[in-house]
């Protein structure tokens, strides 16, 4: 794998450089971002970015496929070196980069995209698109998959790599950003695009889990994230219901790819003070609740024992962790596929 494009990537460097990712790597072609940003940590402490145009072996949780058009979508891992952070407070880190990548999209966009806990970012049901259609089911316009190493001898992060997937083009348009990315206007210049991305369907969702293998190596948030997913219906049936959502069925404005991975990285830059250096793990959680979608919704949880939890989402505690409401209590959810129900999902 070679670095590809050094004017975009001296570009993206310049853009980035009060930020504290200064180290990019760019492919137009890559295994797995998250697998390039594991082995660059273990052998630097330096912040990464690494930005790809395709994936050949996407992943999510227990080796889920991941797929996505060439071009189609961002495609990016950042690698941060928390100093002190214990692992169980990992996802602190997954929840700042899905709320800076939902406020700077509807900043640019004047959208109101929000999340599907744990870390889904998703068209919420009742969205109008730019065709008139009204959708009549949350729709995925992305998601993350968080992973880390903890330091010898002790339950502290060593460093966290935070992938996330953002589905910007139908797959029959993708080839467009191959034209743009290559020149050197990119930056600051949008990408005219058109509408109507039904998405199609690919086993979706898994739960935010915290775990610390033999290697060390710990996985949160193992999300399939792109441009391809479904969600189960009130039956149950993971493969009936079409949930995929691209950025240009949502927006009449242009799109730059590379102006979004710059203005979330920023943000997120930004964001990553009150988690590394005040540890204001409550505010993070107001903040991350603040875009929740999931509250107040009827939802189904589906729990990695095979339990299945149907209640209403009232809260998420200052850890994070989910709240149900069901008919003999309330429950505490730390992990979960979680399916928002509704009584007429195809009107």
């Amino acid at each position: 794998m070679v670095d590809l494009n050094m004017d975009r990537k001296n570009r993206l460097e310049k853009s980035l450089a009060e930020t504290s990712f200064k180290v990019i790597h760019l492919f137009n072609t890559i295994d797995s971002t998250n697998l390039f940003a594991r082995d660059v940590a273990k052998t630097s402490a330096t912040n990464a970015l690494i930005v790809a145009d395709n994936q050949t072996n996407g992943r999510g949780r227990f080796d889920r496929k991941w797929v996505s058009s060439m071009d189609s979508s961002i495609l990016m891992s950042l690698l941060i070196h928390p100093e002190v952070l214990e692992a169980d407070k990992m996802h602190f880190a997954v929840n700042l980069v899905a709320v800076s990548a939902i406020e700077v999209i509807n900043d640019l966009f004047s959208l109101d995209i929000g999340l599907k806990w744990p870390n889904d970012i998703i068209a919420k049901r009742g969205t109008k698109l730019v065709d008139g259609t009204i959708i009549r089911r949350d729709l995925k316009l992305g998601g993350l998959l968080g992973e880390f190493g903890i330091k010898n001898g002790t339950t502290q992060v060593e460093w966290i790599v935070i992938g996330i997937g953002i589905n910007l083009l139908p797959p029959q348009l993708s080839g467009l950003f191959r034209t743009v990315n290559n020149v050197e206007s990119n930056i600051g210049n949008r990408l005219s695009k058109s509408a109507g991305y039904p998405g199609t369907n690919q086993p979706d969702d898994a739960p935010r889990g915290i775990g610390v293998a033999d290697s060390a190596i710990g996985a949160v948030e193992m999300k399939e994230i792109g441009s391809v997913s479904a969600e189960r219906t009130l039956e149950g049936d993971a493969n009936e219901l079409k949930n995929a959502i691209a950025l240009s069925s949502l927006t009449n404005e242009d799109i730059s790819k590379d102006e979004l991975i710059i203005e979330i990285i920023k943000k997120f830059d930004f964001y990553q003070d009150i988690l590394l250096n005040e540890h204001d793990f409550a505010g993070i959680s107001k903040l991350f609740r603040s875009h929740l979608h999931t509250l107040n919704h009827e939802i189904a949880a589906y729990l990695d024992n095979g339990e299945v939890i149907e209640g209403k989402a009232i809260d998420i505690s200052n850890e994070g962790n989910l709240l149900v409401e069901t008919e003999v209590c309330i429950k505490e959810l730390l992990t979960g596929d979680i399916v928002h129900l509704y009584t007429d999902p195809t009107r």
